[in-house]
């Protein structure tokens, strides 16, 4: 509990004793031993039970639990300036070593060391005491030495009584009601959440408090609040609106992280994107509820989690350079126009829940976005899309995330400046384009993408365009070849009867890419192919379950291997020229099949054989051995020639 003053029980009061000695020991007997109020349970309580102590004071201790300390009476008449020596009701609780406050007579806050300490009633300090001595009947508090440090920052110490200076210092923390927040849901309690802020900066760092049921205004045409260095800001579960008028335009936010702010955590909040939370999801005002706005890229460490977003045009989360690490975590955006944006390097965006909300832009490098739930999103997840000549964006995982009823776009995009990037175990159902697109503008280059084991469930919305039904997508949208490296292994792609308005068109579409691996994937119920390839090069198709009628290769530097009763196959084609061969010799070749093993079935095809020319062909691990048997009658000299062998892998 915290009161707003103290008043002292004078000492030698002892019919006053028995006043506060009742309330305080119906308190043991509620509390008991049920809850920990600090180091010093027994001890604190037995200080408690002090006839010259008030009992709000007390409560304040074991409420907010000291460190293994007390608060105590000084009961000498008073301390005078000079000397080290503090007489106390009761040092029960009190420890050599530890730092102690206490209030000049002046009305300053002195802070000292004891020494030793004379048992049950004398403190002896390190230092001597102040200007002006202690006045009789104040309160001396013990304090750990973290918040010694923090200590000549507690906000407006004259002005307030030593046991809430101390209340304070031991909480490290700042409360923004006591810098006059009033959390009424009417009041702007922008300059108050200010104040507060400051105060932890002015610290180098503390714990801003908001409390629970309350209602706070922060008046967005101001800038909102700015969030600094250190700074740990605790909701506690309040709500935050912004003040906005229907109609205002602008970009507005409730708290700034400015440019090079580090070490901040955010967490326990609601917010709100107006007092009137159902009536600006459309007024086109730009709410970027946390926002990084500078563009030096120097915002670093911030961690925001166990929020709530509602009604908010903006972003949620919002920061316009890179930064590093910059997690968002365990949020839940709801009914907003935008989600997390965050464009930080080495980010972590995990456990959040977006409904009818976009989802989750970054073009941070070495990014981590798994596990969210996201449904009824104008888009998904979006990775990449540095434009900066050479930027590129390596080492990105999106994971175990799901995706439900997308509304204008895919469910995961990979874009501009991608490289090495994994998109693994995803569900995805009825996207409203693609399932997972790769997609390279002309900026900078896709490089090395692996999408593997997710679920697409129908994709591709009626109302789209055919082609942009598919359950992966992949092309270059200016620069053919600016998607290299691509492997699709392991998904399952089919179309839902249940889903009406959608019709997949394609299960997997890939257009003017190199170096393309697809194989050991599952469509069905595709309405036109099921594998589609088109001027790809370098493109290895294989082991794929689906209809062998509904995939097409157009002047693309493959073979097709997909049937409904074969596993899969490999192929492998070698350019070579034969020495002369005369009749009744032999000729042999090798051409490497990575994955191919003794046992399975070859199909050789051999340009310009002669008739009584024959070919056998025998698979052995890694590799097909070639003989060419010339049994014409006559020499055979073909020069070059090219050799092309199936290994059928049999299911």
């Amino acid at each position: 509990m915290t009161t707003a003053h103290h008043t002292p029980i004078p000492v030698g009061s002892a019919g006053n004793a028995s006043v506060f000695n009742a309330p305080l020991g119906q308190l043991d007997a509620i509390l008991g031993d049920a809850l920990s109020f600090g180091v010093n349970n027994n001890a604190e309580l037995a200080a408690a039970r002090s006839p010259y102590a008030s009992l709000d004071a007390r409560l304040d201790a074991i409420t907010f639990g000291y460190v293994g300390g007390n608060i105590a009476t000084l009961t000498n008449g008073a301390a005078s300036a000079g000397q080290k020596d503090v007489t106390v009701d009761s040092t029960v609780g009190f420890l050599v070593g530890a730092y102690v406050a206490y209030q000049l007579v002046g009305g300053a806050v002195e802070y000292n060391l004891i020494a030793s300490i004379t048992p049950t009633t004398v403190l002896t300090m390190t230092t001597n005491i102040g200007t002006g001595g202690i006045a009789d009947n104040s309160y001396i508090g013990m304090i750990s030495v973290s918040e010694y440090q923090a200590a000549n920052v507690i906000p407006h110490a004259n002005a307030l009584t030593l046991p809430q200076a101390i209340e304070y210092t031991n909480r490290g923390a700042y409360s923004v009601d006591a810098y006059g927040a009033l959390g009424d849901g009417v009041t702007d309690d922008t300059t108050a959440v200010q104040a507060a802020l400051d105060a932890a900066n002015s610290a180098s760092g503390g714990v801003v408090t908001f409390s629970a049921g309350k209602t706070y205004l922060v008046n967005a045409l101001t800038g909102g609040c700015d969030v600094y260095t250190g700074t740990r800001l605790v909701g506690n579960g309040a709500k935050m609106y912004l003040d906005l008028a229907i109609g205002e335009t602008g970009s507005y936010q409730i708290f700034a992280i400015p440019d090079g702010e580090h070490d901040i955590e955010i967490s326990g909040f609601e917010f709100y994107g107006n007092n009137d939370p159902f009536d600006d999801l459309h007024n086109n005002i730009e709410q970027n509820v946390i926002s990084m706005p500078g563009t030096g890229g120097t915002t670093r460490d911030v961690w925001i989690h166990h929020c709530v977003f509602r009604n908010i045009w903006g972003f949620s989360v919002h920061n316009a350079g890179t930064g590093e690490r910059i997690n968002v975590t365990d949020c839940v955006m709801r009914e907003c126009g935008n989600g997390l944006n965050v464009n930080s390097d080495y980010t972590i965006q995990a456990r959040n829940q977006f409904y009818k909300s976009e989802g989750i832009e970054t073009s941070g490098a070495y990014a981590v976005v798994v596990d969210n739930i996201i449904a009824s999103a104008s888009i998904g997840i979006s990775l990449g899309g540095r434009t900066a000549a050479g930027a590129d964006t390596p080492g990105v995982r999106c994971a175990n995330n799901v995706i439900a009823d997308t509304t204008a776009g895919p469910a995961i995009s990979v874009n501009d400046s991608c490289q090495d990037t994994l998109i693994d175990g995803n569900i995805v159902i009825r996207p409203y384009t693609f399932g997972i697109s790769v997609i390279a503008n002309g900026d900078n280059k896709v490089l090395n993408t692996r999408i593997s084991n997710n679920v697409i469930r129908s994709p591709g919305n009626d109302g789209t365009a055919l082609g942009n039904r598919s359950g992966i997508y992949a092309s270059p949208v200016a620069t053919a070849n600016d998607i290299d490296g691509l492997v699709i292994v392991g998904n399952y792609i089919y179309a839902n009867a249940e889903d009406t308005s959608h019709s997949p068109a394609y299960g997997i579409a890939v257009g003017a890419c190199t170096a393309v691996d697809i194989s050991e994937n599952v469509i069905s119920g595709m309405s036109d192919k099921d594998i589609s390839c088109d001027t790809t090069e370098q493109l290895t198709v294989g082991r794929n379950r689906c209809d062998p009628e509904k995939v097409e290769f157009i002047d693309s530097s493959t073979f097709s291997a997909n049937t409904a009763s074969i596993y899969g196959r490999l192929t492998a084609t070698k350019t070579w020229t034969p020495t002369s061969t005369a009749d009744g010799a032999t000729e042999t070749t090798t051409v490497t099949v990575t994955g191919c093993a003794i046992g399975d079935t070859v199909l050789l095809a051999l340009g310009d054989a002669a008739a009584g020319v024959f070919v056998s062909a025998h698979a052995h691990t890694d590799v097909v051995r070639v003989n060419i048997f010339n049994k014409s009658g006559g020499a055979w000299n073909p020069g070059e020639i090219v050799t092309r062998v199936t290994v059928l892998k049999i299911a």
